[in-house]
């Protein structure tokens, strides 16, 4: 037999190697064909880069926001790490701010280097002869302690942002003893990293290289896995084939004939296919969270003494497992060994070399294991059968269990999907035969982008789920899964009653417990057999010791979000027109404000009392309005205090169409704000101010107690106060000739914007939105001030000093959420320059309207959006490489706060 040769591949030329192997591959490609050459050169591999004939195809396209960018992906998640040995690091976080540090040189493997790496490992196999390349792969997720710990908030995943596994444990089933730095609530597990490679040498590499970097940051728990050796590479310890099913991900990965193909989303946070996604009317993700993966570990011991002795114990009861064993080979009554064989299939689903038991009924066919495109290419129907069968496969058979089929008319191939994780775990501990007593089994990862509809549905809803698989319109009860399951925990009460009950059949009774309460059980009874020869369920051969949900975030979250301190907290002032019909806006407000609360806590790790909001409720001057100038509610963390401040006035007067709004303004300076928060202010109105050239303004000199509408906005900026407008609808772009302008163009100053509110019950959503852009845009002013002040001090002029901080964002791959309302208002080249010149100008004597204002004639706003049914414009929230425009406002806050 040919030696392996061992190629050692220095990291500075490792994108070198992968970038000539890639192209030697799409010689073969060329060469051998693309079937040929996937035979050639990938064998077994369940998960495939996608190509195309003739070249490699790196299927991202920039500014393709419907498929994730492999470049900004961690490399396990969807592909899988290559590796024969693998390192878990769980670590806990003694120092964040060094921690923050450490992970600011840290760099995980990708999964476009992980593409490429397979790439190289294709190109240098040969039968029986090729290179290995000795590069360890590595990535790092947090759990939900570990996220708080770093100040980042919710992910928007309902069981992940609320507990740890060890809270789940019953609900999952795990009724044995866990290990410690699981089960203690004071060793709880800040994250994870994953360190993987082709030997224990590598491998033990970057465990020392992970060490060293952040020993001054946290402390480390190590498990050990690695795949078993030889002829059992790639079989788990009871013997069989393992990661054999893996989901394809639409335009990402090549699919093999009878392969589960998905959305990117049902892996990958963020895309069609993650349910907070695909619900646009619910909260969704904080923009750090999209392409993460929220990823499953578990310590899975097997019992493989058990196991055997279970099947030696039961071979001469291997008709139990077929409907048909009339059909079986004749040898099944004698042959120890083909019985157990099939026992084992029948447990399985598939027999150990990974071929279906759906494709060989009775006896392994190792051809069909050993060929990915044959192995997934079946499902269990039966010709002449319409209804789900289980003639060939039994329904509690582990592999149909936790990765279904052709459950129509009663569950759809969607929901599968939907239910589908990628799983990359590996084996634990010595062989069995060579140790018997020694502690093996299996180190479980799985990767989907929700919990609940992953792997909390495949091991609540499936696996122990004694109902699971749905195969009719009446319940049947197939038992639990017999590997991952568990025996019933409750042990049955005899009862004897007059009637005759039929087997499967709808059942009602009533019955009196021993503390004379009544109940009524409805269900279908099941005859029980009470033979000596009753086959015994089971065996359910795995314990769990434990385990933990983590957040695997992406690239450019971990460079951007992850290593920076959080704000303090949060003060949001909202200032609310209360004249004439502005009810409706007032009260979607008021109702609106705990879900506005509850997203501001989403995404920070703020506690309640640094999340504070204020009210400066206003209508207008005398003699316009006599009832309210304004009324100024503090800050408060109490938001039932909040919504009674709202409703402490009603919507009424206000003489003339502008308001007292530079009065709401001015106050905004002068109210309690906590200069370690960020700083938001949120104007309802429907109005411009006085003094802007409005037509029919009675006070047309502009504020009478001074308050220049402009100076005041040069203020807000100087204190960082970020302001937004919500233009209330249909009356702000009928009555009003500067509004829109004037408006847009004080927010755009501030880095805030005017957003159109034509319907008052979006108020909530808006506000939501708004403000995850502006925690991710505020956190990069503080990322960066010290640098570009910096520079400034240097000499280095405002514009280049953005070009050249626009161009090293880029290269680092900075992303910004951008909150974006489909086009409302209209604005042609004029509107434009005058939202120019109000954001410009310093004060209201800087602009003369007839010399500087230009004259809009066209409609402000969208046809589609006029008249009374009309539709509400549609808002998404799209995360996106920074643009210089952003940049620009970066550096001029920056340089207003020096």
């Amino acid at each position: 037999m040919a030696m392996k040769k061992r190629i050692r591949v220095p990291p500075p030329k490792f994108t070198r190697a992968l970038e000539t192997s890639q192209s030697a591959w799409v010689q073969d490609v060329d060469k051998l064909g693309m079937k040929a050459f996937k035979k050639e050169h990938f064998r077994r591999r369940a998960v495939l880069p996608l190509l195309k004939q003739g070249k490699s195809v790196p299927i991202f396209k920039a500014g393709d926001t419907h498929i994730p960018d492999p470049k900004n992906l961690q490399g396990d998640i969807y592909l899988g790490f290559p590796k024969s040995n693998q390192s878990f690091l769980f670590f806990n976080i003694t120092d964040s701010s060094q921690f923050r540090g450490a992970l600011a040189t840290y760099k995980p493997t990708t999964a476009k280097e992980t593409s490429d790496l397979l790439d190289a490992i294709a190109k240098q196999r040969d039968t029986g002869n090729y290179a290995q390349i000795d590069q360890y792969l590595n990535g790092i997720a947090f759990s939900l302690k570990g996220l708080k710990t770093l100040g980042l908030g919710a992910t928007g995943d309902s069981r992940f942002d609320t507990r740890p596994m060890r809270q789940d444990k019953e609900y999952l089933g795990d009724g044995g003893k866990w290990d410690d730095v699981f089960e203690s609530e004071s060793a709880s597990i800040h994250g994870v990293i994953l360190v993987c490679g082709p030997s224990e040498s590598v491998v033990n590499e970057g465990v020392k290289y992970i060490s060293t970097t952040f020993s001054a940051s946290c402390t480390f728990q190590i498990m050990n896995g690695n795949v078993r050796p030889g002829e059992f590479k790639g079989h788990e310890h009871f013997g069989w084939q393992d990661g054999v099913s893996q989901p394809s991900l639409r335009g990402m990965t090549h699919t093999y004939p009878g392969q589960l193909e998905v959305d990117p989303g049902v892996l990958i946070t963020g895309y069609k296919g993650d349910p907070v996604f695909d619900n646009p009317s619910a909260p969704q993700r904080p923009a750090w969270a999209r392409d993460g993966s929220f990823m499953v570990f578990r310590k899975l011991e097997q019992d493989v003494e058990y196991f055997n002795k279970y099947m030696e114990k039961n071979w001469q009861k291997w008709r139990y497992y077929t409907p048909v064993p009339e059909e079986a080979p004749p040898e099944f009554n004698t042959d120890k060994k083909a019985a157990i064989d099939f026992i084992g299939a029948a447990l399985l689903g598939r027999w150990k070399s990974g071929t279906p038991i759906a494709l060989a009924h009775w006896k392994d066919d190792p051809s069909i294991g050993d060929k990915p495109e044959k192995t997934n290419n079946f499902d269990y129907s039966v010709t002449g059968d319409p209804l789900p069968s289980n003639r060939y496969c039994p329904f509690n058979a582990h592999a149909r269990k936790t990765n279904p089929r052709n459950l129509d008319p009663y569950i759809s191939r969607k929901f599968l999907e939907s239910c589908a994780i990628a799983r990359q775990g590996i084996p634990y501990g010595t062989e069995y035969t060579s140790t018997p007593t020694d502690k093996r089994g299996l180190l479980f990862v799985c990767y989907q982008s929700s919990l609940d509809s992953g792997f909390v549905r495949q091991t609540v809803g499936m696996s122990a789920n004694d109902f699971f698989p749905v195969t009719g319109l009446i319940p049947n009860n197939h038992g639990q899964d017999p590997i991952t399951g568990g025996p019933p925990t409750n042990v049955p009460s005899p009862l004897t009653i007059d009637n005759v009950i039929q087997n499967n059949k709808p059942v009602i009774l009533e019955v009196t417990d021993k503390s004379n309460t009544k109940y009524e059980i409805t269900g279908f009874a099941q005859q029980k057999v009470d033979s000596l020869d009753a086959f015994e369920p089971g065996p359910y051969p795995i314990n769990s010791r434990g385990g933990e949900y983590f957040f695997m975030p992406s690239i450019s979250a971990l460079k951007n979000d992850f290593t920076k301190p959080p704000p303090a907290g949060v003060d949001l002032l909202f200032l609310q027109d209360y004249t004439g019909s502005m009810q409706p806006f007032i009260d979607a407000a008021s109702s609106a404000i705990d879900a506005i609360y509850d997203n501001i806590l989403r995404n920070g790790n703020w506690s309640r009392n640094s999340v504070r909001v204020g009210l400066v409720a206003f209508r207008d001057h005398p003699p316009q309005d006599k009832t309210l100038l304004y009324k100024v509610f503090d800050f408060t963390s109490d938001m039932g205090t909040v919504g009674d401040n709202f409703k402490s006035f009603k919507a009424e007067g206000g003489g003339d169409i502008p308001e007292a709004q530079c009065e709401a303004i001015a106050q905004t300076l002068e109210v309690a704000w906590d200069d370690n928060h960020m700083k938001i202010a949120v104007l309802i109105t429907d109005s411009s101010p006085h003094g802007i050239g409005e037509p029919g303004d009675k006070i047309p000199d502009g504020c009478p107690n001074q308050n220049d509408p402009l100076a005041l906005k040069e203020l807000m900026i100087d204190r960082g106060i970020v302001l937004y407008v919500l233009a209330c609808e249909p009356k702000m772009s009928s009555l009003t000739r500067h509004a829109i302008d004037y408006w847009s163009g004080v927010a755009l100053a501030t880095t805030g914007k005017l957003l159109p509110l034509s319907k008052a019950n979006e108020i909530g959503r808006y506000i939501q939105n708004q403000n995850t852009e502006i925690v991710a845009h505020e956190n990069l002013v503080r990322q960066f001030s010290a640098q570009v002040k910096t520079k400034s001090a240097q000499g280095l002029s405002t514009d280049s000093l953005v070009s050249q901080l626009h161009d090293e964002m880029t290269s680092s791959a900075i992303t910004l959420p951008n909150f974006k309302v489909e086009e409302y208002f209209v604005f042609d080249e004029n509107a434009k320059h005058n939202v120019q010149v109000w954001a410009k100008a310093k004060k209201r004597s800087d602009v003369n309207n007839d010399k500087d204002l230009r004259k809009v004639t066209i409609g402000r706003v969208q046809h589609k959006f006029k008249g009374q049914d009309a539709p509400s414009p549609t808002q998404s929230l799209e995360t996106s490489a920074i643009t210089k425009e952003q940049v620009d406002s970066l550096v001029r806050i920056c340089l207003r706060r020096s």
